[in-house]
C-alpha cells in the first residue's frame, strides 16, 4: 500500500514500486547562512562551519570573529573535530578539510566523490570518516594522502568509531560494518532492516554499541560476539545518535518523542512529547537536564529524571544542529543564520552571533519511500517474499518528483573494490 499524505501534489503517473528493501530519500541544500552542525570550542574560541560556505573562528568572551575560512561548498549537517591545534570538518564539496585553528589557513583537503556529511575520528595519526560516494576513508592526518577505502553497498553519512583496532561505521545500505584500522579489511557486519544514517561516531559503553536505523530500530548489540542484545521499536524512523550516559540512553525519533532507555535492558523509563519529530542530533547532559533541538525551531531542556520540559526557546528557523555547554551557557545553531547562547537554567537568551547570510539555506527534498517491512533480524524474514509494506511519505520541501529504491547488495565481491582516486575540482 502507498500512502500519500494530504498537501502532497507531485505528479505521481511514472512511478514504480519494485519492492526497494530501505527508505530512499534524495535532498539539496541551497547556499545561505543557516548552521545545521554543532560548534567545538576550545580555550575560549569557537569553531564551526555554516552553508554561507565559511568556517569561522568567534571569541565567546567578546561574541567578535576571529577568523573565517572560505571553503568551494556548503557545511552541512558534518559534525566537525578538533584535535590539538587542527579543526576538521566534511563539506557538501566532497572534500575533508583541515584547519590550522592558530591562523585560520588550510593544512590540506582531501576530495571524496560526492558530499560528507559524517563527523571524522582521528586514531593514531590517521583520519577516518566516510562519504555519501559509499565509500569509508582512512587518510594519513599529516598529508592528507588517501591510505585505505572501504566501498559499501549505498551511500554513507556515518561517523565511524575506532575501538581496539576495529572501525565501526554504518551506510545506507542497512548493515553496521565493523573494518580492521590498518588495512580496511572487513571482519563481520551486522544486519538491520533499513538504512543507517547518524553524523557522529556510533554510541558505545564498555562492549554495547547502540546506533539507529530507518527501519524504526534503536539496535543495541555486543561488538564481542556480533549479537543483537535489545532493539526499541519507535513510532517513526530515527538518524540520530543516542548519548548514553549513567545506564541510560537517550535519543529522539521522527515520531515526535525523545525517549529514555535501560541500557541494559532496552526498556523505556520515559519518553517527551516535542511539538515536531527530533532530528539529526545528538543530545547534551548538564546538570541534570537534557538539551535537544527540533526542526520547529525550538530547543528544549528536560528533566533527566522524570521526563518533564524545563524550558524551551524557539528560534526563526529549523534546529538541525547539537548543542554544547560552556560556561553555564547552552550554545546552538538554527537555520535562521545564528549561533545562540542561552542561560542554561532558564533558557533566557545572553547572545547570538549572525553568519555572513541573513539568507536561511531551503532544504529541497524529493520523495522519499519509506518501506516498513515485517522484520525480525533473521535473514530469512528479511528476504521473505511480500513482507514488505511501503508508505510514501513527504518531507520538508518537495521538489520534482524523483525515486531512487535503494536495492540489496549483489555480492560480497563489490565491496572493498576500487582505488581510483578523485580528481581535485
Amino acid at each position: 500500500m502507498i500512502a500519500i499524505e494530504q498537501g502532497f501534489e507531485a505528479e505521481m503517473t511514472d512511478l514504480v514500486v519494485d519492492k526497494p528493501k530501505f527508505y530512499s530519500v534524495m535532498w539539496t541544500i541551497s547556499y545561505g547562512g543557516s548552521i545545521s552542525n554543532s560548534p567545538e570550542i576550545k580555550d575560549g574560541v569557537m569553531y564551526f562551519g555554516a552553508c554561507d560556505q565559511y568556517i569561522y573562528a568567534v571569541d565567546l568572551n567578546t561574541v567578535k570573529e576571529k577568523w573565517r575560512f572560505k571553503a568551494s561548498g556548503i557545511f552541512v549537517e558534518a559534525r566537525p573535530l578538533l584535535e590539538s591545534s587542527y579543526y576538521y570538518q566534511g563539506c557538501y564539496d566532497g572534500y575533508m578539510y583541515k584547519i590550522d585553528i592558530r591562523t585560520g589557513e588550510l593544512v590540506w583537503r582531501f576530495k571524496t566523490g560526492d558530499r560528507i556529511t559524517s563527523k571524522p575520528f582521528l586514531h593514531n595519526g590517521v583520519l577516518f570518516f566516510s562519504s555519501f560516494d559509499s565509500n569509508i576513508y582512512a587518510v594519513d592526518d599529516k598529508n592528507g594522502k588517501e591510505l585505505w577505502r572501504f566501498k559499501t553497498g549505498d551511500w554513507s553519512g556515518c561517523g565511524p568509531l575506532v575501538l581496539d583496532g576495529v572501525v565501526y561505521v554504518g551506510s545506507g545500505d542497512g548493515n553496521l560494518y565493523a573494518l580492521k584500522a590498518d588495512t580496511g579489511q572487513e571482519l563481520w557486519r551486522f544486519k538491520t532492516g533499513g538504512a543507517i544514517l547518524h553524523y557522529r561516531p556510533a554510541s558505545h559503553h564498555n562492549n554495547i554499541l547502540v546506533f539507529p536505523s530507518s527501519d524504526r530500530n534503536l539496535y543495541a548489540i555486543d561488538i564481542r560476539t556480533q549479537n543483537e542484545i535489545w532493539r526499541f521499536k519507535t513510532g517513526d524512523r530515527t538518524e540520530v545518535t543516542p548519548l548514553i550516559k549513567d545506564g541510560v540512553v537517550y535519543f529522539g525519533a521522527h515520531d515526535n518523542y525523545f525517549y529514555a532507555l535501560d541500557l541494559g535492558t532496552g526498556k523505556e523509563i520515559w519518553r517527551f512529547r516535542a511539538d515536531s519529530w527530533v532530528g539529526d542530533i545528538h543530545p547534551l547532559i548538564h546538570d541534570k537536564i537534557v538539551y535537544f533541538g527540533s526542526p520547529d525551531g525550538s530547543m528544549h531542556a528536560v528533566s533527566v529524571k522524570d521526563g518533564k520540559l524545563v524550558w524551551k526557546f524557539k528560534t526563526g528557523g529549523e534546529i538541525w544542529a547539537d548543542a554544547v555547554h560552556w560556561n553555564g551557557l547552552i550554545i546552538f545553531g538554527s537555520y535562521d543564520c545564528h549561533m545562540y547562547a542561552l542561560d542554561a537554567k532558564t533558557g533566557k537568551e545572553v547572545w547570538r552571533f549572525e553568519t555572513s547570510s541573513k539568507v536561511q539555506s531551503v532544504v529541497n527534498v524529493t520523495e522519499q519511500i519509506v518501506v516498513k517491512p515485517e522484520f525480525s533480524g533473521k535473514k530469512e524474514d528479511l528476504e521473505k517474499e511480500g513482507a514488505d509494506k511501503y508508505d510514501l511519505l513527504p518531507q520538508l520541501n518537495f521538489t520534482e518528483s524523483f525515486y531512487a529504491p535503494t536495492v540489496e547488495y549483489a555480492g560480497k565481491d563489490v565491496y572493498g573494490a576500487g582505488k581510483k582516486k578523485y580528481s581535485e575540482i
